[in-house]
């Protein structure tokens, strides 16, 4: 008797299957599946050197697919070809240790690009595992990102702002342990911030403004480390995610400001042993000032919001920067500020 299935007709059964099953879960974090992407890279001279550590077929064929949705300057297109080495690529960098993709007008690398970018992020890039770094910012993008960038779990630096993308953040981007930039501000992102970008805990800039992003900002992102957290002019809504007791806040620049913010301001405030900069005005916050803030603090910017109560004599002395107005506040400036220099 013939079985029912050949060979033949099993193993593209089992890609349309795999295909359908475009998300799978690590860690309670969706995880998107790679792009199969035609092989025109083996065996020809995009490959160069070998080297021990690093595959280039793979990156080979993911650039040449991520190719198809991207134009260089003038709408000319990148020098990415298989009859060409790809340490000669535009924007590539090839090392030992992973691949570089910087296609930024006047960004110095062996590869310089010249120009605006333009066109659509390929979820191909997101096969490219051992990309550190990834720098399409400044450009003319559209549409959306990606999810398949989720799966860039070598990556550093993923900078993509300045561009007009367009959609929701993917939050298989909390993925990416290991990055230090995460800036993706002055887009047209739209909808909620995921929650897993909470465990982007490398991270040293974190930036989400000038989008279009609503819903309450979660409480997740309490356990970023960043010294600059920016998700200012966005139309955030709800309180202030509260930090946990035993936590303390490690950011240097916290701009919240142009939102819709609602609540008190968390009187963990304090904690912040590093907070040079607080910037939450033009919400809608109530209540009183924390009557402790950091001695650290340089500029307090709380006008156009609905606080109550009296200023607190307690506000650190080292602030250059107090701006109180448009409240419902009562009492007088402390005299004890003598490095103010804004009011």
């Amino acid at each position: 008797m013939k079985p029912c299935l050949s060979a033949q007709t099993l193993l593209p059964a089992l890609s349309v299957l795999c295909a359908a099953i475009a998300l799978m879960t690590i860690a309670g974090t969706p995880v998107a599946a790679q792009v199969v992407v035609p092989d025109v890279c083996s065996n020809t001279r995009a490959l160069g050197p070998t080297s021990p550590t690093l595959s280039r077929i793979p990156p080979c064929n993911a650039l040449m697919a991520a190719k198809e949705t991207l134009q260089g300057p003038n709408n000319n297109v990148l020098n990415w070809s298989p009859t060409i080495d790809m340490e000669n690529w535009t924007g590539l960098r090839v090392t030992n240790q992973g691949y570089q993709l910087t296609l930024v007008e006047g960004e110095r690398q062996a590869n310089p690009f010249t120009g605006v970018l333009k066109g659509r992020i390929h979820p191909a890039l997101g096969n490219i595992s051992q990309l550190t770094q990834l720098w399409l910012n400044n450009s003319e993008l559209t549409g959306p990102i990606p999810t398949e960038l989720g799966n860039l779990t070598n990556l550093q630096q993923l900078y993509l702002q300045n561009n007009q993308l367009t959609g929701t953040i993917p939050s298989t981007l909390g993925n990416l342990t290991n990055l230090v930039q995460f800036q993706l501000q002055n887009n047209q992102l739209t909808g909620p911030i995921p929650p897993e970008l909470g465990a982007l805990i490398t991270v040293n800039w974190f930036g989400l403004h000038n989008n279009q992003l609503t819903g309450p900002i979660p409480t997740e992102l309490a356990n970023l480390r960043a010294a600059n957290v920016n998700l200012s002019n966005n139309q955030l809504t709800g309180p202030l995610p509260e930090l946990p007791s035993t936590s303390t806040l490690l950011a240097t620049y916290v701009f919240l400001q142009n939102n819709q913010l609602t609540g008190t301001i968390p009187t963990q405030l304090g904690s912040g042993l590093h907070l040079w900069s607080v910037n939450l005005n033009n919400n809608q916050l109530t209540g009183n000032i924390p009557a402790t803030l950091p001695a650290s603090l340089r500029w307090l910017h709380l006008n156009n919001n609905q606080l109550t109560g009296t200023i607190p004599i307690t506000l650190p002395s080292g602030l250059q920067s107090l701006h109180l107005n448009d409240n419902d506040l009562t009492g007088n400036i402390p005299a004890t500020l003598p490095s103010l220099q804004q009011l």
